[in-house]
């Protein structure tokens, strides 16, 4: 499913599912300026948009943990509590699952020409990615990030079990644009990017 923030209805955020999943985040920054991410380091923000990956297993799932996104908290928790002070969510890329699927996005993004990692081991403290935030100069689209994942597939060796999982993700995508179209013809609120 895909939600654009700057949609005029902003509470179909409240609507998303009490389910596990694991989502993207797509933020805009106009600063230039250095924000130091708890003990990882210093970032040096640049104008751009930042895409950040991560799962939502816990109590509340995606519901729970979008919404701690979407507001600017006082003592940050995790990584992109940091970041999330100086930049805007732009739009909302997600799936209900229980299984771990950040880490093939994370590698798919990595992968992708003139991405940049603003931070070596943003939001991958837990984890053997290199990070799970990205930096790109322009702003991607699903039907990019789709491409992203098929082009991750010639991993298929390391990814075997993965490719699968990537494939239904591609699959939930494609059928969620085609649902999010149909929500915005009945005035839901949810737009297809």
């Amino acid at each position: 499913m895909v939600i654009t923030m700057s949609d005029p209805d902003c509470a179909v955020a409240l609507r998303l599912p009490p389910e596990p999943g694991t989502y993207a985040l797509v933020l805009s920054c106009t600063a230039r300026r250095s924000i130091r991410v708890g003990q990882l380091g210093t970032m040096r923000l640049q104008p751009g948009f930042y895409v950040y990956v991560g799962s939502a297993l816990g109590p509340g799932g995606l519901r729970a943990r979008i919404m701690h996104h979407l507001r600017r908290v006082e003592r940050p928790h995790w990584h992109i509590d940091y970041l999330r002070m100086l930049a805007q969510v732009d739009q909302l890329w997600y799936r209900c699952d229980r299984m771990r699927l950040e880490h093939r996005c994370a590698q798919a993004l990595e992968a992708v020409p003139g991405v940049r990692v603003p931070l070596p081991g943003f939001g991958a403290s837990d984890c053997r990615c290199g990070s799970h935030l990205f930096l790109f100069k322009r702003r991607p689209s699903r039907t990019s990030f789709e491409g992203w994942l098929r082009a991750s597939g010639r991993g298929r060796s390391q990814l075997r079990q993965g490719a699968g999982y990537m494939q239904d993700l591609l699959q939930d995508l494609t059928r969620a644009s085609s649902s999010a179209a149909a929500s915005r013809t009945r005035g839901r609120g949810a737009t297809a990017v």
